[in-house]
């Protein structure tokens, strides 16, 4: 049976696939050299800066990047289908330098839709590729890999074939190219959170329920990340019956994974969209929204190998409105970098704090003041070494627009810019992936409306 939750991966794409249907009364758009026009510099005195937003796909939605430690990239997206309803899964690989690879089919050609891909990368360049798709009955969960020298493998399915539609796909992977993917899954009744792992020697293994045998309620928007050691560490939102809560469970490859466990206890209001992040060394920082019965806070909590999860923390004290979507990255020495946006009573901001080891979370801050619009979802990568891009759609009173932000331990937050490049154009949350030395990528897409020459899968790079 289909779930009307499906619209819940990306906002515009019934419009889009709606207007896809009408693709042969476009204007068909030559891609070869359609860029915007030039970006700024972002932090003061330093020498990166966003170059020139280009178009690598039309006709296309959901777009998400990986990078490896040389800074070569994947990008993958929602190819929508010309004349007809639905979309195929593609992909382009990118050569730190410029050069871009031309446009390969990463699923089955045989399916009526696919939802938003996930997807990660190991410093050698071999990527993970997760994904939900449905031939009209059901959604199921894929995936497939990427190697540098052999190109993209055969999809699989990964999931348990007794269950119902999956959603949500999220994946993470560590130096060894070991992966994890999480998902929710509904059975009939509700949405349970489950689990599948990767390795080169074996490939996917069972997937397995990792949430709590919680009948009360659904669990929903699971999130993973793996430290250099191949420990995971999965988060979702969880309902008892009253409200949702923030779960969390741990896998470590010797002993599986282990017990859930609730990692906040604050009933005043529900707990939702959970994120976390972790550092080579196993340490984690998982952040999220909850209510207090009058407006929406950002929490977060600190887990450490030997000392387990911590106390949850709040770490805005804005009251002015709800501050809502938060995501969260850590460095190699355990600091993170949240972000999130925030109502003044006028508009939504995007705010930020870091946290480090040694004295904890310092003081938010807003890091764009741009007032024309309402900024949204912001999206937040960290290098090594702490450098942190920031990346997050805002409107400028006409149409939204794609900005980003950079900070240095050395300079802090230099100032918000837009990187998109194009002046028309209806754009979709951007996706940020970053390489060891700092360079990132930016991806999103450019709603199919309106007979916009500019729609399709567009992305911008910092170096």
């Amino acid at each position: 049976m289909m779930d009307h939750r499906r619209s819940q991966f990306t906002p515009k794409l019934p419009l889009l696939l709606m207007i896809v249907c009408c693709a042969a009364l476009i204007r068909c758009v030559q891609l070869d050299g359609d860029t915007g026009a030039t970006g700024v510099p972002g932090d003061v005195g330093s020498e990166k800066a966003w170059g020139q937003a280009e178009r690598i796909s039309d006709l296309s939605a959901a777009p998400n990047v990986a990078l490896d430690s040389d800074g070569n990239g994947i990008v993958v997206w929602m190819q929508l289908k010309v004349g007809a309803s639905g979309s195929e899964l593609w992909s382009r690989t990118y050569a730190h330098g410029g050069e871009w690879g031309a446009p390969e089919r990463v699923g089955e050609t045989e399916v009526d839709r696919t939802g938003a891909p996930a997807i990660a990368a190991d410093p050698d360049g071999n990527a993970v590729v997760v994904w939900d798709q449905t031939d009209g009955t059901r959604y199921d969960l894929w995936s497939n890999r990427h190697a540098p020298d052999e190109g993209w493998s055969t999809p699989q399915r990964i999931e348990r074939d007794d269950a119902g539609d999956t959603f949500r796909p999220q994946v993470a992977m560590d130096p060894n190219g070991n992966a994890v993917a999480v998902w929710q899954q509904f059975d009939g009744t509700r949405d349970n959170i489950w689990a599948n792992r990767f390795t080169p020697r074996r490939g996917w293994g069972g997937a397995e329920r990792i949430e709590a045998n919680n009948n009360a309620g659904g669990a929903r928007n699971p999130q993973v990340a793996l430290d250099s050691s191949g420990n995971a560490i999965a988060v979702w939102q969880q309902s008892d019956g009253m409200r949702d809560n923030i779960w969390a469970n741990r896998f470590t490859p010797r002993r599986g994974w282990g017990g859930a466990k609730r990692i906040e206890v604050d009933n005043a209001g529900k707990a939702v969209a959970p994120h976390i992040a972790a550092d080579p060394d196993g340490n984690a920082m998982a952040v999220w929204q909850q209510s207090d019965g009058t407006r929406d806070n950002i929490w977060a909590n600190h887990y450490a190998p030997a000392e387990g999860w911590g106390a949850a923390k709040r770490v805005e004290t804005r009251d002015a409105g709800n501050a809502e979507h938060p995501r969260v990255a850590m460095d190699a020495q355990g600091n993170a970098v949240a972000v999130w946006d925030q109502f003044d009573g006028m508009t939504f901001d995007i705010w930020s704090n870091r946290y480090a080891p040694s004295s904890g979370w310092g003081t938010a801050k807003q890091i764009e003041d741009y007032d024309a619009g309402e900024a949204s979802h912001p999206r937040v990568v960290v290098d090594p070494e702490g450098n942190a891009v920031v990346g997050w759609y805002q409107h400028d009173g006409e149409r939204d627009r794609i900005w980003a932000n950079r900070y240095t331990p050395s300079g802090g937050w230099g100032t918000a810019q837009p990187i998109d490049g194009h002046a028309d154009g209806l754009n979709g949350h951007p996706k940020l992936a970053i390489a060891p030395n700092g360079d990132a990528m930016a991806v999103w897409h450019v709603a199919l409306i309106w007979n916009d020459p500019n729609h399709g899968t567009w992305v911008n790079r910092l170096e």
